[in-house]
């Protein structure tokens, strides 16, 4: 069963707009399962000799209290990584610690992030605008984001995109600032 698992989740995730994959019975969860919904990261299985090197960054995730709370993760860098997409993939995994949550919505997407010189650009998709969130949720997100990358040395500030354009243009109501 793992293996279908990881066969349904790596052909639809080719898709360009599907990133996850939960797979359920009759629309109920799997015991077996210690986790729920699957990436295509999480079903391919590096060694570690593919470890070009590691970054430390500060993730920030919900507490119980709802408040954005920094967790220190030592990221693990492949080759083609970058620090930045070190961070927005680990954000996408979830916390280590079992008393903080993602603070990243069900179907938030990040569709690319990159960084020149100080400045890092998160790319994201038009499909957060089409279903919006509730205001408290994208700002938890956009948060999350934000300070996680900022925690890196090389970072100075973040600028949120939609769809490659400045997110100002499309009425995400977050003022970045790093």
């Amino acid at each position: 069963l793992t293996l279908a698992d990881y066969e349904i989740t790596l052909t639809l995730t080719q898709l360009p707009d599907i990133s996850l994959v939960k797979i359920t019975v009759r629309g109920q969860e799997l015991a077996y399962r210690d986790k729920q919904v699957f990436a295509a990261r999480d079903v391919l299985l590096a060694p570690e000799g593919d470890v070009v090197s590691t970054v430390t960054a500060t993730l920030y995730f919900l507490n119980a209290d709802g408040e954005l709370t920094g967790e220190e993760q030592v990221l693990s860098l492949y080759e083609g990584d970058t620090q930045v997409s070190a961070v927005a993939r680990a954000l996408e995994h979830g916390p280590k610690s079992k008393d903080l949550a993602s603070a990243l919505p069900e179907g938030f997407r990040v569709r690319a992030v990159w960084q020149e010189e100080d400045v890092c650009y998160v790319n994201l998709s038009s499909a957060l605008l089409e279903e919006p969130l509730p205001e408290e949720q994208l700002t938890a997100a956009l948060g999350a984001l934000e300070r996680s990358l900022c925690s890196l040395e090389t970072v100075r500030e973040t600028q949120f995109l939609v769809d490659g354009e400045f997110a100002g243009d499309h009425g995400l109501a977050y003022a970045a600032g790093g």
